[in-house]
């Protein structure tokens, strides 16, 4: 069942979202280097807006694109410092003894993709788009017994080996640039979810209990939570954490969030005011 929300969740977003900045590629092209385009969305509502003499919702549906563009581009770049000047940063905080302890520990199960940090706070998350590496903290060793420590291990396994820190991004990215498009929103929170519980239930598969990996959770939440980190990744204890407690408490429960109906309205109605445009244009 998780399996599928998470699936549907990200394909849709990105359907969404490809197809949106498909047709807005094409229309910067239009901008920029006169193609001639018939069938664009947005050089028809152009069109459109020009003939109805709204010359200035023209020029602000102009700088939307452009400015939704560039914002692509600009967080996917910045994205990708942030990653390279955290991983530099890591590195130097290495803690070469409890690395090679935990190599020999679990190195069947994360190969060479673990890394343990010197630092008192309780960290654990799993980071990068191609090079991906499991981030733990000697606060963290200290904090939890053996059972709990092979739980996060392999709830943060299951992430890395699904590619999660770049789907989470990609799913967020849009979300945060289309934000006239409310239900990206709800698709990114909606497969956000589904993907903690996934890696928890493989944790409790694995172990065959679901209470090793809940009182990690607990341990980590009574700990007190470190700052958010700017570069993309997924944490063990920094997303969903109600819904994960209540779904570890009770498996059987179904514990997906409710449908946004408001949310909702306002997408489909920024649709059909689209489609609307559309058709009057091209009618």
């Amino acid at each position: 069942m998780w399996n599928n929300r998470s699936r549907s969740a990200f394909v849709t977003s990105m359907l969404i979202s490809g197809i949106v900045v498909a047709q807005m590629l094409l229309y910067a092209c239009h901008l920029f280097f006169g193609w001639n385009l018939k069938t664009n969305l947005f050089h028809l509502c152009n069109m459109w807006m020009r003939s109805m003499g709204i010359f200035s919702f023209a020029y602000v549906l102009d700088a939307i694109v452009l400015t939704t563009l560039a914002s692509l581009v600009v967080n996917i770049l910045r994205q990708l410092w942030l990653i390279r000047r955290a991983e530099h940063k890591l590195e130097r905080s290495r803690d070469s003894r409890a690395t090679a302890l935990m190599a020999m520990k679990y190195g069947q199960i994360t190969g060479e993709r673990l890394l343990v940090i010197s630092s008192a706070a309780p960290l654990a998350f799993t980071m990068g788009f191609i090079n991906r590496r499991i981030i733990l903290s000697t606060g963290l060793l200290e904090l939890l017994d053996k059972e709990e420590e092979r739980a996060v291990i392999l709830h943060e396994m299951h992430h890395l080996r699904h590619h999660d820190p770049l789907k989470t991004f990609m799913t967020t990215l849009f979300a945060s640039v289309f934000w006239y498009i409310p239900v990206l929103r709800w698709l990114a929170d909606n497969y956000h979810l589904a993907r903690e519980i996934l890696a928890d239930g493989y944790a409790s598969r694995e172990q065959g209990s679901e209470a090793f990996i809940g009182s990690a959770l607990l341990k980590l939440l009574r700990s007190g939570q470190s700052g958010a980190q700017p570069f993309a990744h997924v944490s063990f204890a920094e997303h969903a954490v109600n819904y994960r407690i209540r779904k570890i408490l009770n498996p059987v429960q179904d514990v997906s969030p409710e449908l946004p109906w408001t949310t909702l309205a306002g997408s489909s109605g920024m649709l059909l005011l689209l489609m609307g445009m559309l058709f009057w244009a091209v009618v």
